[in-house]
């Protein structure tokens, strides 16, 4: 059946404390280990278990209007204090991956970047050799990015050719370059008129939508996972 009836509208003062960004063709088994260490992590630390936006349990899956999508997405990344990047073997290639590292962190300094985005690599082994991410985005190229809905990939594209190829690709290079250094170290920092560029990709969403019919507005909902609650 449909998870979407596992999450839940925010309460009034909520919020999300992870959005999960992950590849629906990466191993569901090691995600959900991953997510479940997270949450006991983060249950010891501050005495409750994390609440989760992911989009499995977050969204309808009868709802494919990639207008909604887009919408709701940049909506939802804000409400949620970090981003969790589930990197399995097929992340750097999934388009819809990309675009949501991108949009967490298109506004923020470099600085802040690191603080709000979590890369978490699955222990995968791809050709007898463990995967490794940052490997696998060294060369990163949104043009060798794949998505499986047409609509949603000509939308998606339309609005990084607008930005630039060649700024999003390097962005998503940096971020992930940097995802296992300190806070506050050596990371290359960003140029301001670089980033108001970048947020003005983002901007283009909202021009699009404009003149497309105007979808019903939707709550932000969460899920709480709780790992020793039995998996679905």
């Amino acid at each position: 059946g449909d998870p979407f009836h596992l999450s839940h509208p925010l309460d009034a003062g909520q919020r999300i404390d992870f959005f999960i960004s992950h590849s629906w063709q990466d191993n569901v088994a090691v995600k959900w280990q991953e997510l479940s260490v997270l949450a006991k992590n983060f249950q010891a630390s501050n005495g409750r278990y994390p609440t989760f936006w992911m989009d499995k349990f977050c969204l309808h899956s009868s709802n494919s209007d990639p207008t909604v999508a887009l919408q709701g997405l940049t909506v939802c990344i804000k409400a949620c204090d970090r981003i969790v990047a589930l990197c399995g073997s097929t992340f750097p290639n999934r388009l819809w991956c990309a675009w949501e590292v991108f949009a967490m962190t298109a506004f923020l300094r470099q600085r802040e970047a690191m603080e709000r985005v979590q890369f978490i690599p699955l222990k995968e082994v791809v050709g007898g050799v463990l995967f490794d991410v940052q490997q696998a985005f060294k060369e990163f190229d949104v043009a060798n990015t794949e998505c499986s809905s047409f609509v949603d990939y000509h939308r998606l594209m339309r609005i990084i050719n607008a930005v630039g190829r060649s700024d999003f690709n390097a962005k998503i290079r940096l971020i992930v370059s940097q995802m296992d250094s300190c806070i506050g170290g050596q990371g290359a920092e960003i140029e301001e008129p670089q980033r108001q560029h970048w947020g003005e990709g983002l901007e283009l969403i909202a021009a699009e939508n404009a003149q497309e019919p105007i979808a019903e507005e939707k709550e932000v909902v969460t899920a709480e996972v709780d790992p020793a609650a039995e998996k679905a």
